[in-house]
């Protein structure tokens, strides 16, 4: 989305709505306060009756559009994304649970797996290009509500913890999930050593 620097402002009253660019956010982290839109400037530049909308003002996954790996958060405050931003909301045909689809997301795996399919997109750098129709297209499993319980506890762990302290080391609990999304895609060994960098086969 395009807000005209017009309708930016730093104003932070109850009347306007925050506004999230690419800088003000890493994997896992917390939105850092930028610029806001008045919500009366706001409808100048989309309906309020519209889908998309919708899906804006409701909890969503917010992605940097150019990055080495998928960089992806939990958006509860309802940012308006600005460009350099993807986002996903869950709808009624993905039936997971929206701090699953964060772990996935975040996962070596499913920036592996954007790599291979969409490699097209390298920019300079190692950096690729993230966007809504690629993404879309990536594999989300389906799992029961038991099964996801463990994701979401270690996902609540990681955003716990950044939003205590952004600068915090959580490879391991990111490693853990790691190792879970490598079970839950059942990836061989030799696929695993792939995805971590290493040879492939055994020697």
């Amino acid at each position: 989305m395009r807000i005209p620097a017009k309708y930016e402002s730093e104003s932070n009253i109850e009347e306007y709505h925050k506004i999230v660019k690419q800088y003000q956010f890493e994997k896992w982290s917390l939105i850092r306060e930028g610029s806001y839109i008045s919500k009366a400037d706001f409808k100048n530049v989309i309906s309020e009756t519209s889908e998309r909308y919708r899906k804006i003002i409701s909890d969503k996954i917010l992605i940097a559009e150019d990055a080495l790996e998928i960089t992806a958060t939990l958006d509860s405050e309802y940012h308006i994304h600005q460009g350099g931003i993807y986002f996903g909301s869950l709808t009624g045909k993905i039936g997971v649970e929206i701090k699953l689809l964060l772990a996935v997301l975040n996962s070596k795996l499913l920036s592996k797996v954007y790599e291979i399919l969409f490699g097209g997109m390298h920019m300079g750098g190692g950096y690729l290009r993230y966007r809504t129709n690629f993404l879309e297209n990536l594999p989300i499993p389906q799992i029961s509500k038991l099964h996801e319980k463990p994701f979401i506890t270690l996902v609540d762990k990681i955003l716990s913890i950044k939003a205590e302290t952004p600068k915090s080391d959580t490879s391991q609990l990111e490693k853990q999930i790691d190792e879970m999304v490598y079970k839950l895609y059942e990836l061989t060994d030799d696929e695993i050593k792939i995805i971590e960098g290493g040879s492939h086969g055994k020697q």
